[in-house]
């Protein structure tokens, strides 16, 4: 009966002092978790993040069951899912493609993690950094994308595309019931969804302007704290003042 007892004491010790036996790119423990459905707070929260998306979250420390590069302690902060731009026009002509291009990050260092382009004449180049950004080549939101515009002949806009024959007016049709159907994936901060989210030093259920109280923000698996954030803000500023 001893050694029964003491083999189970053994093992029981030894599963404590385990080493973590899974991988997450990014832990975050001890968050207050906004629920932006309802407005309610969750206190004490862990999430566990790999490849841009949470994998486990939990009411209990994650670090001892998750190896990661990133561990965050969120306490006395708020966590929500990233925001969104639902309409901005990546444009400008050809000369201000590298303009575009530089002031991406801008997003994420005022937590803005996705934004919708809704058409403009830089569509080619769109979505080169779309597929960028998606690969961690480059820093910025994920960027969902109409394309070019759809006129009709004759369109006054640079970059549309004109709608002429029955068979152009078909594809444009059947596109259209396609569009950012991402309820599933975006939304809210639970297992399975995509891990775009911003850490806040206020409640911004109390005051919308607290979401200016920004303390990091997680973007294709990688943390920005206030650091990296101001640091993104500093470049796009050098950037612009080195312009002509």
């Amino acid at each position: 009966m001893k050694n029964t007892l003491l083999l189970g004491l053994c093992s029981a010790l030894a599963a404590c002092s385990s080493p973590p036996n899974q991988r997450a790119d990014i832990v975050i423990e001890n968050a207050q978790i906004i629920d932006m459905q309802t407005g309610a707070i969750s206190a004490k929260q862990s999430l566990a993040i790999r490849d841009g998306i949470i994998i486990k979250r939990s009411d209990k420390p994650l670090s001892s069951h998750y190896q990661s590069s990133t561990l965050i302690d969120a306490k006395g902060q708020y966590v929500m899912p990233g925001l969104w731009d639902m309409h901005v026009h990546f444009g400008g002509g050809d000369e201000l493609i590298e303009e575009n291009k530089q002031l991406l990050p801008l997003y994420l260092a005022y937590g803005v993690t996705t934004v919708r382009d809704a058409a403009a004449d830089l569509s080619e180049s769109v979505l080169s950094w779309r597929e960028q950004v998606k690969q961690g080549q480059l820093v910025g939101p994920t960027i969902f994308t109409s394309g070019p515009k759809l006129e009709g002949k004759g369109s006054i806009w640079p970059g549309d595309l004109e709608v002429e024959t029955t068979e152009e007016m078909h594809a444009a049709t059947l596109a259209g019931p396609k569009f950012l159907n991402k309820q599933q994936q975006y939304g809210a901060l639970s297992e399975g969804k995509v891990a775009d989210l911003i850490l806040l030093s206020e409640n911004p259920l109390v005051d919308i302007r607290n979401t200016q109280t920004l303390k990091g923000v997680v973007s294709h698996s990688t943390f920005y704290d206030s650091n990296a954030l101001e640091l993104l803000k500093q470049q796009a500023k050098a950037f612009v003042a080195s312009q002509p």
